[in-house]
């Protein structure tokens, strides 16, 4: 790939900000569906 070093950073900062978008989503997401109950179950 024979971009510049530049456009390289600004491309890869934008992967890793959505990927962090996308897990604190879930990880959000996950959180409220378990404090309304659908959390796992343990079972003795």
């Amino acid at each position: 790939m024979h971009i510049p070093e530049e456009r390289g950073f600004i491309y890869a900062s934008s992967i890793v900000t959505a990927e962090l978008v996308l897990l604190v989503s879930i990880i959000t997401s996950s959180a409220i569906l378990w404090s309304h109950g659908f959390g796992p179950e343990f079972i003795h």
